[in-house]
């Protein structure tokens, strides 16, 4: 007789718990420290575009300069300053379908891949010109690209907001040309930033070019 007369009140208290059909199951508050835990910070890619780092070097810069036949004649002092005159030059290998133009590859040029040998396909080796930016300038550009991570709960710098930075303000001159093989120029306005028409032809360019050739400017220059 006492286990049938407890049977009703264990069922009615197991509806009691049961949540309703459709309704929201409220979950405990997480502490402070468990939210820590779960929240994802910065990557390592985004902390060297920030600006942190305790170590930066070019390998393929350093590469060449020891495999060099002549090495060039010592300077006292490493060039501790940026001249607004100075300019980098990029240089990428594409290759692409000789019947249809469309882009296949590119490699940054200095990896020396002996692609000529591949007959099948187009080569054609294309330079990129940028002016190098100073702190001041990296400062600046850290400071507009920087958008607010609501999961680390902090300011993060944006890699493509940076490299529009490099495109209109650094880009300089380039040796890209239209299907006919004219060149296609680069205008700049009084400030030494890209015109609206000389920008849209930049944004008009195969993204996997721009990628390889921003990556590349980003490394030669230490920002990553």
């Amino acid at each position: 007789m006492n286990d049938e007369t407890n049977k009703p009140e264990e069922a009615q208290q197991q509806v009691q718990e049961a949540p309703a059909s459709g309704a929201e199951v409220q979950e405990e508050p997480k502490s402070a420290a468990e939210v820590m835990k779960t929240a994802e910070g910065p990557t390592p890619d985004q902390r060297r575009m920030a600006g942190e780092k305790q170590t930066a070097e070019n390998p393929m810069g350093i590469a060449a300069a020891q495999e060099a036949e002549q090495p060039p004649e010592p300077t006292s002092f490493p060039s501790f300053f940026v001249d607004a005159e100075d300019r980098h030059r990029v240089e990428v290998d594409i290759l692409f379908n000789p019947k249809s133009g469309s882009v296949l590859s590119v490699s940054n040029a200095s990896l020396n891949l002996r692609l000529d040998d591949i007959d099948s396909l187009g080569h054609s080796r294309e330079w990129f010109e940028f002016t190098l930016p100073a702190y001041e300038d990296i400062v600046d550009y850290r400071r507009r690209a920087a958008v607010f991570n609501p999961q680390a709960t902090q300011l993060i710098v944006d890699k493509t907001k940076m490299r529009d930075h490099y495109l209109v303000l650094h880009l300089k001159d380039w040796s890209l040309c239209d299907k006919e093989g004219t060149p296609v120029p680069l205008e700049h306005g009084e400030n030494g930033a890209l015109t609206d028409d000389s920008l849209n032809r930049v944004y008009r360019v195969s993204p996997v070019i721009m990628d390889v050739v921003l990556s590349i400017f980003e490394k030669d220059i230490l920002i990553t």
